[in-house]
């Protein structure tokens, strides 16, 4: 599952079963799993399993009741869970579908391009066919990466 650490600031300290906001910054409500729970970093440990609700702008995480202090007041990190993939940066947009790439070259795919002789000599199809056919094949593998990662649609 993919998540999001999102920082946030307390300016007072959360008592147990209290709770605190974190803004969503740069996402949405709809980017994370409604079934989530919240992980909270608080010095070198770990809080995990934290009840988060998900508002408008914000996730209101809830410090346990059983907590046996407060929740000082500072900076933390707080993880969540996403729907999906990751996000990508505010700068980077999803661009759209784009069809692989179809070979009719006849070549064959060998993982490397070939140097093709003088054309004016002899004829040098078949090395330029077999380039086009690595060429395309690469192509296409990148084309499904984009997809996975989510940069390319569907």
């Amino acid at each position: 599952m993919s998540f999001a650490t999102l920082k946030t600031t307390t300016t007072a300290s959360t008592a147990a079963g209290g709770t605190f906001t974190v803004p969503y910054q740069g996402q949405s409500q709809g980017d994370f799993s409604s079934s989530s729970t919240a992980m909270l970093q608080v010095y070198a440990r770990q809080f995990t399993g934290l009840a988060v609700t998900f508002g408008a702008s914000a996730a209101t995480v809830t410090w346990p009741a059983t907590a046996p202090y407060p929740l000082p007041a500072g900076e933390y990190y707080v993880q969540f869970d996403l729907v999906g993939g990751d996000p990508l940066p505010g700068d980077v947009a999803q661009i759209e579908p784009v069809e692989d790439v179809a070979d009719s070259t006849g070549g064959a795919v060998d993982g490397s391009l070939a140097a093709v002789g003088d054309t004016s000599t002899a004829n040098q199809a078949a090395p330029i066919n077999d380039n086009f056919a690595d060429l395309s094949a690469k192509v296409n593998e990148l084309m499904a990466a984009m997809r996975i990662a989510g940069l390319l649609k569907e």
